[in-house]
C-alpha cells in the first residue's frame, strides 16, 4: 500500500480514453430506467422542490439561500438549491429533467473517483473496475433516483473534485486554491462533507510527514473553519436533536460503522427507511461481522508492516463516518440509511483498489492474479447491476417505496407515516386504513420491539393510527363512523394526552375533519368549537387560516365576513376547488338575502 500511495500515475493505460467513456455511459445506462419516475411528493420532493416557491429563479431567491434555511429542510445547502433552481428554470416541474441531471452528476462523480484512484497509483483497469463497482452498487439507487437526494451526487462531484485537485496541487507543492473553492461548494451542498479537510490532511501526511505541509494545509483549514462558522450562524437556531441514553450512544455508532463497512461491498436488505437499531439478534450479527472485518484488516496490516498506512486510510473513512454516526444526538428517527454510504463507500472501494493493486503486482504471479481480479470484478459487477435494476422499480412511486420499507418485523414509524401521507394526498381510504392499522398495531406491540424505552412512542403510534383510521372512514364517505374514531383523539386532546407525528400538520387536519363529521351529524355547535381550535393551530394570514375563519363566520351566519375571508384565501391559493365551492355557496346566500324583501 505504501508504494501505491506514493506513486502517482505510475501505470499509464492505452485504454484510458475507453475507460473514461465507459465510466460515463455505464452508470447512465444502469440508472436511466428511473428517469421517467414522478416526484416523490409524499417524501420531501414536494416541500423541497415542487412546492418550494423559493426555487423560482430570481436574484432575491438567490440571495435568500445564502441567509436562510426555512425552505431547505433546515440545512444550509445553497449549492444544492442553486442546482435545483437551475432545473426549475430549465425543466419547470417535469421530473424527467431532474432525474437526468442526477444521473449525469453520478456519472461525473464516478469519473472523478476513477481519477482519484489513478492518482494514487492504481493501474487503469483496476481503477476502472472499482469505480464501476462503486457506481452500480444497489446502494446508489436511493442517492441517484430520489431527486431530493441530489445533495448526495452533487456533494460527491464537488468532494471528489476537491480531493483530486488538492492531491495534484500538493504533489506539485502548490497552494490548492481551486481545491478550496471546490471544498466550499461541497460543504455548501451537504453538511456531511465538513470533515473533508481531514482527509486532505491525511493525504498530505501520507506523502510527507514534515511540518512543512502546514503551508499547504492552513488555507484549506481557514476556509473550512470560516464556512463552518458562517453556516452555523445561519442555521444554528434550527438545529434540533434528541439526546440518546448511554447504551444507545455506544450501540448505534458501533452498529452504523459495521453496517456501512459491510454493505459498501455486500448489498443486502435494501430499504429506503430502515428500522431503528435495537438490542436484537440482527444488530448483534452486524456487530460481530463488522468486528471480524476490522480485526482481520488490522491483523493483515500488522503482518505486512503496513499499520501506519492502514490507520491513515481508516482515518479518511472515519472523517466521512463521523457526520452520519449518530455519536452525540439523533437528528431523525432513522439511525442509518443507504444514502449516507455514498461518500463512505467511495473511500472503502478506493482502499480495495489499493489492495488489489498490490495483489496484482505480486511478482511472477502477477498475470494470474490479474486474471483472477478481473474475473472477480466482472462477476461482482453482473450481480450488482442485476440487483440495482431489480431495485429501481421500487422507486417508481411513493406507495411502492413505503410498502417495501414496511417489509420488516418492526418497521420504522417514519415509513408508516410516509404511507399515511400517500393516503392523505391521494384520498385513498385503503392506504389510510392500512397505515392506521399498522400504527395501532405498532403501539400494542411496543413491548416486543427490541428498543430502549427512550425511543419508543406508543402514544404517538396509537393516536396517529387513530387519525389515519378516521381519515380512512371519512374518505370512504362514512363521516358518522369517522366521528366515532376521531372522538378518541379529541378526548385525548382535552386531557392533554394527544400525541401525533407531524403534529403541526395533522392536528389541523384532525380538527377540520372533526368539524366536517359533526356537521354531517347535524351538530353545528360542535363543528364551530372544532374550527376554533383549528384556527389557533394555523399560521396567520395563510390560505388555510383564511379558509378556516370563513367557515367559522359562515356557521355564525356572518356571510359577508365569510366571503371576505374566502376571497383572501382564494387570492393566496387560486384554483382551489374547495375555496371556489364555498365562495359560490356564500355568494348564493348573499344574493338570496339581497332579494329577500
Amino acid at each position: 500500500m505504501t508504494d501505491a500511495v506514493n506513486t502517482t500515475n505510475s501505470h499509464s493505460s492505452k485504454y484510458e480514453w475507453l475507460y473514461i467513456v465507459l465510466l460515463v455511459l455505464i452508470p447512465f445506462a444502469v440508472f436511466i430506467a428511473g428517469a421517467n419516475y414522478p416526484f416523490m411528493l409524499e417524501w420531501d420532493d414536494s416541500g423541497l422542490i415542487t412546492e418550494n416557491t423559493r426555487l423560482v429563479p430570481s436574484f432575491e431567491n438567490f440571495k435568500y439561500f445564502l441567509s436562510d434555511v426555512t425552505f431547505t429542510q433546515m440545512i444550509f445547502s445553497p449549492a444544492l438549491m442553486y442546482s435545483l433552481m437551475l432545473d426549475r428554470w430549465l425543466f419547470g416541474l417535469n421530473s424527467f429533467g431532474y432525474h437526468i441531471h442526477n444521473i449525469l452528476l453520478h456519472s461525473i462523480a464516478t469519473l472523478l473517483l476513477y481519477g482519484i484512484a489513478r492518482h494514487l497509483g492504481i493501474r487503469g483497469w483496476i481503477a476502472f473496475c472499482i469505480a464501476v463497482l462503486w457506481a452500480v452498487h444497489p446502494q446508489r439507487v436511493e442517492s441517484v433516483i430520489w431527486i431530493t437526494e441530489r445533495k448526495d451526487v452533487l456533494a460527491g462531484v464537488f468532494s471528489f473534485a476537491a480531493m483530486l485537485t488538492f492531491m495534484r496541487a500538493f504533489d506539485h507543492r502548490k497552494i490548492p486554491y481551486w481545491a478550496i473553492i471546490l471544498l466550499l461548494l461541497a460543504m455548501a451542498t451537504k453538511p456531511s462533507t465538513l470533515t473533508l479537510p481531514g482527509i486532505m490532511v491525511i493525504y498530505a501526511l501520507c506523502k510527507q510527514r514534515e511540518w512543512s505541509i502546514i503551508k499547504y494545509i492552513w488555507p484549506v483549514a481557514v476556509a473550512a473553519a470560516a464556512f463552518y462558522a458562517y453556516s452555523y450562524a445561519v442555521c444554528h437556531t434550527n438545529l434540533t436533536g434528541i439526546a440518546e441514553t448511554m447504551p444507545r450512544l455506544l450501540l448505534v455508532p458501533l452498529h452504523n460503522a459495521c453496517w456501512y463497512l459491510i454493505t459498501a461491498v455486500v448489498p443486502f436488505e435494501l430499504n429506503p427507511i430502515y428500522p431503528r437499531a435495537g438490542y436484537d439478534l440482527h444488530t448483534w450479527y452486524i456487530l460481530i461481522a463488522g468486528g471480524i472485518i476490522i480485526t482481520a484488516g488490522i491483523i493483515a496490516a500488522l503482518k505486512k508492516d503496513r499499520l501506519f498506512y492502514v490507520l491513515l486510510f481508516a482515518g479518511a473513512w472515519l472523517c466521512f463516518f463521523l457526520p452520519v454516526s449518530a455519536v452525540i444526538v439523533r437528528f431523525s428517527n432513522t439511525d442509518y440509511c443507504d444514502r449516507y454510504n455514498y461518500l463512505l463507500s467511495a473511500v472503502l472501494w478506493t482502499g480495495v483498489g489499493l489492495l488489489v493493486e498490490r495483489f496484482v503486482r505480486n511478482g511472477h504471479e502477477s498475470s494470474r492474479n490479474s486474471r483472477l481480479a478481473a474475473a472477480g470484478s466482472i462477476c461482482i459487477a453482473v450481480v450488482y447491476i442485476f440487483l440495482t435494476v431489480s431495485y429501481i422499480p421500487a422507486w417508481r412511486d411513493t406507495r411502492t417505496l413505503f410498502m417495501r420499507a414496511l417489509e420488516t418485523p418492526y418497521p420504522n414509524a417514519k415509513a408508516i407515516e410516509g404511507l399515511g401521507r400517500v393516503g392523505l394526498r391521494r384520498n385513498d381510504p385503503e392506504i389510510l386504513e392500512l397505515a392506521g392499522n399498522m400504527f395501532i398495531g405498532l403501539s400494542r406491540e411496543s413491548n416486543n420491539i427490541p428498543l430502549s424505552e427512550d425511543v419508543k412512542n406508543p402514544a404517538s403510534d396509537y393516536y396517529t393510527g387513530v387519525f389515519y383510521s378516521g381519515m380512512s372512514l371519512l374518505k370512504a364517505d362514512k363521516p358518522l363512523d369517522a366521528l366515532g374514531v376521531f372522538r378518541l383523539a379529541e378526548a385525548a386532546y382535552y386531557k392533554k394526552e394527544l400525541r401525533l407525528y407531524a403534529a403541526d400538520e395533522y392536528q389541523s387536519f384532525l380538527w377540520s375533519s372533526l368539524a366536517s363529521c359533526y356537521l354531517s351529524a347535524g351538530r353545528p355547535d360542535d363543528a364551530l368549537r372544532c374550527l376554533k381550535v383549528q384556527q389557533q393551530l394555523l399560521k396567520q394570514e395563510s390560505a388555510d387560516a383564511y379558509f378556516c375563519s370563513g367557515l367559522i363566520a359562515f356557521l355564525q351566519k356572518d356571510f359577508q365576513q365569510a366571503k371576505r375571508e374566502w376571497d383572501k384565501a382564494n387570492s393566496l391559493r387560486p384554483g382551489d376547488t374547495g375555496i371556489q365551492y364555498n365562495l359560490k355557496k356564500v355568494e348564493a346566500k348573499l344574493s338570496h338575502t339581497d332579494k329577500t324583501p
